[in-house]
This record gives structure tokens, C-alpha cells and sequence, in this order.
């Protein structure tokens, strides 16, 4: 027979299994996604631009957004983690909430997804110039 402190480490390791199951973001009510996976579910992906000031102040570099994607694929709660300036900042925010996402489907359910979106602004020949990440290229590399 069980003592107490038995059971409850056989209670807490049996959630802990659940849990890994389903996975700790489910269990918040969101998943958390990549952004390969991410950028696979868009339907419409506008880049955001350059703001002509930032251009003008040479404000170059990575910026970092982070947001929900809600059930029927809409952008909520949007966070700029990093931008080069505030005027960046305004055209990220501006271009991610135009988003829109194919709904994501996880154990058999439509659920809310958590993901991040990286974008580089930098200048060449004094023009301004927006990137996402080549996630093909580095898939490529990695089956060498």
C-alpha cells in the first residue's frame, strides 16, 4: 500500500505525462508555434515599409513581433519585441494586424496559436529594404 508522499509523487508524475501529451501551451489555451510553421499558415502576409524617416535616420536592423492568431485565423495582441526605431515600430505594428492566418488545428481542435514574426530592415545603395528569414535555405543546408 501507498503511503502519502507516494501518492502524490504518482499523482504529480501522471499529470506531468498528461501534460507533456498535450503539451504546456495547450493547456493556457494557445499554442505555441515556430515561425516556418507560422509564415505556412498565412493567407495574407503584407510586408511592413520602411517609414521614409526611418530611412532618413539610417535606423537599420532586426525587428521582433509577437501575437496571437485567434480560431478563425485573426491577428490579436500584438508586441514588438525589438525594432529598430518607434516609426518601425507604427509599420510593424500596421502590416502584422493586416495578417491573416488558415486556423491551426491541434489534437483534432481549432485552437489559438502564440508565434513570432522576424523582419530585417536594412539600407543599400540608400534604399530601404524589408526581409523576412530564409527558412528553404537553411532546410537546404542542413540535408547536406
Amino acid at each position: 500500500m501507498f503511503d502519502r508522499a507516494q501518492q502524490i509523487s504518482s499523482v504529480l508524475t501522471l499529470a506531468g505525462l498528461a501534460l507533456l501529451m498535450i503539451g504546456p501551451a495547450s493547456a493556457a489555451g494557445y499554442v505555441v508555434i515556430g515561425e516556418e510553421s507560422l509564415r505556412k499558415l498565412a493567407i495574407r502576409s503584407p510586408t511592413p515599409e520602411y517609414p521614409t524617416t526611418s530611412k532618413q535616420n539610417r535606423a537599420t536592423g532586426v525587428s521582433v513581433t509577437k501575437f496571437y492568431v485567434d480560431e478563425k485565423g485573426n491577428v490579436e495582441n500584438i508586441q514588438v519585441l525589438q525594432a529598430p526605431d518607434q516609426f518601425i515600430e507604427v509599420s510593424l505594428v500596421k502590416a502584422i494586424s493586416q495578417w491573416k492566418f488558415k486556423p491551426y488545428h491541434f489534437n483534432g481542435r481549432t485552437t489559438r496559436v502564440l508565434g513570432k514574426l522576424t523582419f530585417y530592415f536594412s539600407l543599400e545603395r540608400g534604399r530601404g529594404r524589408v526581409q523576412s528569414p530564409r527558412f528553404h535555405s537553411l532546410l537546404r543546408y542542413r540535408q547536406r
